[in-house]
C-alpha cells in the first residue's frame, strides 16, 4: 500500500466514527458510526417516572450502546450501590442473561459496575454483552457492546469504545428535580382495602415476581415524591406456604428485604396494632453515595394472606416527625366483605 493510500484507509477510518457530545446528557463517547437516538419515559416502581435516552449504532450482528436516564428526586438519597446492583439485576432479569462477570469500577469519584453477561436474543442466537454502569445523584449511565460474536465484547474495539466515554463535570451531577405537592389526598383503595392521606395523588404502578414454587407474586404500590422525599404504600397477597408462617418471621422477611435493598440501619424496631391486625414499625438511616443521610420509618401489617408495607423515607427529619406521623397514622384497613 502507497503511502498516499495508507493515509485515505486511515482518513476513511476517522471518518465512520463518530465522536458523540451530549449536552443534555454530560457526556461524551466515540462512536463506530453515527448513533440513532431514542428518548422516552417509562414508569418507575418505586414511584414517578424515568427520562431515558439511548444512543444506539448497529453494525452487522452488534450493537454499541451509550445512554443516561434521569429518575426522581428522592433517587437522590438512595445508596449508589443498591441502585447499581438493581440496575444489574434488573438488566439479567429483561434479557434472562446470566451473569459472567461483575466488578466494582470508578470514573472519577462516581461509582460504578462493568459487567460481562450472556442471553439468548429473540431467535433463539446466544449473545454477549459488556456493559459499564455509573450512578451519579439521580442519573445512570450506561456505555455497553452486545453481539453474536463471543469474542467481541473483550476485543481491543469494545475496550476503545468503553474507554472514551466520558462524563462532563463528573463530580457536579444533575440537580434534582424539584417536585411540588398539590394537596392533600385522602386516598381510598377498594381492591386494596384500605385507605390513607396521601401529600397529593399517588402514581399507581403494578409489578410481579415469580416465586419459588413456580407462581407469581403481584404487588401493588402508591407513591408519591416530592423533592427528596417519597411516601409509598404497597399491598401483596402471600403465596400459601408463607401464610403459613408467624406474623413475626413474615415481618422480620419484609423488614430484612427493605434494609437489604437500602442499606438502612435500624434506629428502632417496636411490634404494633391496627385494631386486630398486628404489626410491626422500623425507623432507620441509609446514606447516599454523596455522603448526605435520609432518616426513614416503615409499617408493616399482616391481615390473613395479605401484607401492607407503609413507608417514609426523606433527607430530613419528616419521617418521624409530625407530619410523617399524621400519614402513617391516617392508614386505615376496610374490613373484608365491606
Amino acid at each position: 500500500m502507497s503511502i498516499s493510500c495508507a493515509l485515505l484507509a486511515v482518513a476513511l477510518a476517522l471518518q465512520a466514527k463518530s465522536n458523540l457530545v451530549s449536552t443534555a446528557g454530560g457526556f461524551e463517547v466515540t462512536m463506530p458510526g453515527k448513533p440513532v437516538e431514542q428518548a422516552k419515559k417509562v414508569p418507575f416502581a418505586a414511584g414517578g417516572e424515568v427520562d431515558t435516552h439511548n444512543y444506539v449504532f448497529e453494525k452487522g450482528n452488534n450493537a454499541y450502546v451509550a445512554s443516561y436516564n434521569d429518575y426522581p428526586a428522592f433517587v437522590a438519597n438512595m445508596p449508589a450501590d443498591a441502585l447499581l446492583e438493581g440496575s444489574c439485576k434488573g438488566l439479567m432479569q429483561s434479557s434472562k442473561g446470566k451473569m459472567l462477570v461483575k466488578k466494582d469500577i470508578k470514573f472519577g469519584s462516581i461509582p460504578g459496575k462493568e459487567i460481562e453477561y450472556t442471553f439468548t436474543d429473540d431467535v433463539g442466537k446466544p449473545v454477549t454483552g459488556r456493559s459499564r454502569i455509573y450512578f451519579n445523584k439521580v442519573r445512570l449511565y450506561q456505555v455497553f457492546v452486545v453481539g453474536e460474536d463471543a469474542t467481541l465484547v473483550n476485543s481491543k474495539a469494545s475496550t476503545e469504545f468503553l474507554d472514551s466515554f466520558k462524563i462532563q463535570g463528573a463530580d457536579k451531577g444533575p440537580a434534582p428535580a424539584v417536585v411540588k405537592p398539590n394537596g392533600p389526598v385522602n386516598f381510598v383503595s377498594q381492591t386494596g382495602r384500605f385507605e390513607v392521606k396521601f401529600p397529593s395523588q399517588p402514581a399507581e404502578q403494578v409489578n410481579k415476581y415469580p416465586t419459588a414454587d413456580g407462581g407469581e407474586l403481584k404487588e401493588n404500590l402508591y407513591t408519591i415524591v416530592q423533592g427528596n422525599t417519597v411516601y409509598s404504600v404497597i399491598y401483596q397477597d402471600l403465596p400459601k406456604n408463607m401464610t403459613r408462617e408467624s406474623p413475626k418471621k413474615v415481618f422480620d422477611m419484609g423488614v430484612n428485604c427493605g434494609l437489604s435493598a437500602l442499606k438502612g440501619k435500624t434506629i428502632a424496631w417496636k411490634s404494633i396494632k391496627l385494631g386486630n391486625i398486628p404489626g410491626t414499625e422500623v425507623t432507620f438511616t441509609t446514606e447516599s453515595s454523596n455522603g448526605s443521610k435520609s432518616t426513614g420509618r416503615m409499617r408493616f401489617y399482616l391481615d390473613k394472606e395479605r401484607l401492607y408495607h407503609l413507608g417514609v423515607l426523606s433527607d430530613t427529619d419528616l419521617a418521624t416527625s409530625a407530619a410523617g406521623n399524621a400519614f402513617f397514622e391516617s392508614f386505615k384497613i376496610k374490613p373484608r366483605g365491606k
